[in-house]
């Protein structure tokens, strides 16, 4: 089974307007981590990544310094245990900052 099913995606879901793209992964890579109350060593370790790797993306994607590989994104979305499409979704970021606050 592929980590990374077939999506039907519109515009409204890739992109939100105030965002930029890998800035939204990096955003909802943190929020999901936080929201399963898990500090960087434990959804690092389970992906089979450094925990200095996983600091350097809460920073750099953000910035849009760093492009993880999507086997990167898959093991992190499998370690946290979340949909694919939750690191696309600008409603993962709304879900915890309801007034669209970063």
């Amino acid at each position: 089974m592929s980590i990374w099913p077939a999506l039907t995606v519109g515009p409204s879901l890739l992109r939100s307007a105030a965002m930029p793209l890998i800035a939204m992964v990096a955003q909802n890579l943190r929020v999901l981590r936080l929201e399963r109350k898990l500090s960087q060593p434990k959804p690092a370790g389970k992906a089979g990544l450094s925990t200095y790797y996983i600091s350097r993306l809460d920073l750099d994607l953000e910035r849009g310094k760093e492009r993880p590989k999507l086997r990167t994104l898959g093991a992190l979305v499998n370690a946290l245990g979340v949909a694919a499409a939750d690191l696309l979704s600008a409603g993962t970021i709304e879900r915890t900052n309801p007034a669209g606050r970063a």
